[in-house]
C-alpha cells in the first residue's frame, strides 16, 4: 500500500510537471530577458555621463557599442551554447545557470562605475540570453506536442513582444519619477519572479509523455512484445477454428485485457472517432495489427544497421542541406531585418515628417505590437492546422503594399501624402502591418523544428539521446541576431542616402522575395512524410 502510494505522483508534482506550467515558466523566462535588454537603453545615457563621467558628445558611440558588444556575443556564442546544451541530459541545469548568469550581469551592470565593467556586464548577459532563448526554446520543443507548436508560439509571442515594449517605457518612467535604484529594483523583481518559477519547474519531456499516449493502439503498446507475440499466435489458432470454439470463448489474457481497458466502454463510437481513425476496431484485430508490427520492426532491425548520432559539424551540415531549413531562415532573417529596420528608423521619421514627439512615435510601435494580442495566437493555430507554408505566403504578401504604403506619407514624389492625409495613411499602415506580420512572426521557428522532428522519425537516434533542439535554435538565434544587426546598419544608410520612402520600397521587395522562398521551399512535398496510422506506429515501435 505504501509503495504504491508513494510511487505515484503528488498533486505539486503534477502541475509543476504540466505543459501549462512549463510553456508559462520559459515564457516569463524570454519576457524577463527582452525586459531587460530594453530596461537599460534609457538608462544608459544617465549612467554614462552622470556615473561613469563620460562626455555628451561620446556617449552616443559608447552606448551604441554596448548594445553592439551584446549582439555579437549572442552570435559567437549560440552554437557553442546549443551543443553544450544538446549534450545535457535535462534542460534545466542549464536554464537555472543562464538564470544566475542574468542576475549577476544585472548587479554589476547596475553598480558599475568603471567602462570596462559596463562591457563585462554586457557580455555576460548576452551569454546568459543566448543560453535562456537557444535552451527555452529546446524545452518548449521537448515539452508540446509537435501539432500544437503553432499555436504555443503563437500564444508565447505576445508576451514577448511585450517584454520588449515594456523594458524601456518601465525603466524610463521610473528614472525620471523615483530615481537610479529604485528603478533598478525593478529588474531584480522582475528576475526574482523568474528566479522562482525555474526552481519550482520539473521537466516533462515529449518523448517521454507520447510513448504512454500518442499510440493509436493505446495500452496494448505497453504491453511485453513476447506476451503480444503468444498472444497473436494463439488467436491465429483460433481464427482457423473459428466456428468450433465460438460457443467456447477463451479466457482473456493479459495482452487483449489492455486491449479492451484502452478501448472505450461505450458500444458505439462517436461519429468523429469512428470517421477519422483507421485503427483496428477489435481488441483482437489490434493485437494481430500490432504483432506484425513487432514482426516487422524485428525484421528491418535485424537487417539495418544501428544509426551513429552526428556530432557537432555533421549535425549543422545535415540541417544546413535542408530546403525547408534554409527557406525558414530566410524568413527569420527577413523579418528581424524588417523590426530592427522600424525600430531604427520610425522615431526620427515620424519626426521629421509630421513633427511627433516621442509619445506619438511610441504608440505607433504598440500599433505594431498591440494586434499581436489576439492575432498571434490565430496565426499559430492557423499554422497548426494548414501548415507553415501558406500562411507564412500570404503574410509576406499582405505585409507588401503596406510597407511600400509607409514610405510615401512625407516623401516629396507624393505632395498630396501631407498633413492630415499623410497622418492618417501612415497610421493605418501601422496597425495592417500590426496585425498581418502575425502570419511571419515565429513561421521560421516552427518550421525548423518541424524539420528536426522529421529528421529525427526518419533515422531515430540521429541527433543523440538528448535530440538537437538546442543546436537547432542556436541557429536560429545566431540568424535573427544577425538581422538585428544589419538591419539598423542598412535602414541608416538607406534613409541618408536615398531617403526613408525608398528604405520602405526596398523592404516591400524583400517581403515579395520572402513570400515566394516561402511558397516554394516551406513544408514539405509529396512524399516527404508519412500520413497513415501504422507508418507512425511502425516508426514509434523500431525507435522503442
Amino acid at each position: 500500500m505504501n509503495s504504491n502510494r508513494s510511487s505515484s505522483p503528488s498533486p505539486a508534482w503534477k502541475w509543476r510537471s504540466s505543459t501549462v506550467f512549463i510553456v508559462t515558466t520559459i515564457t516569463v523566462a524570454l519576457f524577463a530577458d527582452l525586459f531587460l535588454y530594453g530596461f537599460i537603453v534609457p538608462i544608459l545615457p544617465y549612467m554614462l555621463e552622470e556615473r561613469l563621467g563620460i562626455r555628451h558628445k561620446a556617449t552616443q558611440s559608447s552606448t551604441s557599442n554596448l548594445l553592439a558588444v551584446y549582439a555579437a556575443v549572442e552570435v559567437i556564442s549560440s552554437p557553442f551554447i546549443g551543443i553544450i546544451a544538446d549534450s545535457s541530459t535535462l534542460r534545466r541545469g542549464p536554464l537555472i545557470v543562464g538564470l544566475a548568469a542574468a542576475l549577476a550581469s544585472t548587479v554589476l551592470f547596475a553598480w558599475s562605475t568603471q567602462l570596462y565593467l559596463l562591457y563585462l556586464a554586457r557580455i555576460v548577459q548576452g551569454l546568459s540570453a543566448t543560453l535562456i532563448w537557444v535552451v527555452g526554446f529546446a524545452t518548449i520543443a521537448d515539452t508540446v506536442p509537435t501539432e500544437k507548436l503553432g499555436t504555443t508560439f503563437g500564444i508565447i509571442t505576445p508576451f514577448m513582444n511585450a517584454g520588449a515594449f515594456a523594458g524601456p517605457m518601465v525603466s524610463g518612467i521610473l528614472l525620471q519619477t523615483v530615481g537610479y535604484w529604485a528603478t533598478w529594483s525593478t529588474a531584480i523583481a522582475v528576475l526574482v519572479v523568474d528566479i522562482v518559477l525555474r526552481f519550482l519547474m520539473v521537466e516533462n519531456p515529449r518523448k517521454a509523455r507520447t510513448e504512454k499516449s500518442s499510440s493509436p493502439y493505446g495500452a496494448i503498446s505497453h504491453c511485453p512484445p513476447e506476451n503480444i507475440l503468444a498472444e497473436a499466435a494463439i488467436l491465429q489458432g483460433e481464427l482457423e477454428h473459428a466456428p468450433l470454439l465460438s460457443e467456447h470463448p477463451r479466457p482473456s489474457s493479459p495482452a487483449s485485457a489492455a486491449s479492451n481497458e484502452s478501448r472505450p466502454t461505450s458500444s458505439t463510437s462517436s461519429p468523429t472517432h469512428s470517421a477519422v481513425s483507421t485503427a483496428p476496431s477489435t481488441p483482437n484485430e489490434e493485437i494481430l495489427e500490432y504483432a506484425s508490427l513487432l514482426r516487422k520492426s524485428d525484421d528491418h532491425a535485424s537487417k539495418k544497421p544501428p544509426v551513429t548520432p552526428v556530432n557537432w559539424y555533421q549535425y549543422y551540415i545535415l540541417l544546413l542541406s535542408q530546403r525547408r531549413y534554409l527557406a525558414s531562415a530566410f524568413c527569420t532573417f527577413t523579418y528581424s531585418i524588417f523590426y530592427a529596420s522600424f525600430e531604427a528608423t520610425l522615431p526620427l521619421h515620424v519626426k521629421a515628417a509630421f513633427g511627433w514627439d516621442s509619445l506619438p512615435a511610441g504608440m505607433m510601435f504598440l500599433a505594431l505590437q498591440a494586434p499581436g494580442i489576439m492575432f498571434s495566437p490565430i496565426a499559430g493555430w492557423m499554422r497548426d492546422r494548414l501548415g507553415v507554408r501558406w500562411p507564412t505566403t500570404v503574410g509576406w504578401l499582405i505585409l507588401t503594399p503596406f510597407m511600400f504604403l509607409c514610405g510615401v506619407p512625407g516623401d516629396p514624389r507624393f505632395p498630396w501624402a501631407v498633413e492630415y492625409t499623410g497622418k492618417a495613411l501612415y497610421v493605418a499602415c501601422m496597425i495592417a502591418i500590426g496585425c498581418s506580420i502575425n502570419l511571419v512572426t515565429g513561421a521560421g521557428t516552427v518550421e525548423s523544428t518541424l524539420v528536426v522532428d522529421e529528421l529525427e522519425a526518419a533515422q531515430p537516434g540521429i541527433f543523440g539521446p538528448n535530440g538537437g533542439y538546442s543546436r537547432l535554435y542556436s541557429l536560429s538565434s545566431m540568424t535573427y541576431t544577425s538581422g538585428t544587426l544589419v538591419g539598423p546598419e542598412l535602414a541608416g544608410y538607406m534613409v541618408n542616402n536615398y531617403g526613408y520612402g525608398n528604405l520602405s520600397f526596398l523592404l516591400a521587395f524583400m517581403c515579395i522575395i520572402a513570400a515566394g522562398v516561402s511558397a516554394a521551399f516551406i513544408g514539405p512535398r509529396n512524399g516527404d512524410s508519412k500520413s497513415s496510422h501504422l507508418q507512425d506506429e511502425e516508426a514509434r515501435v523500431q525507435a522503442a
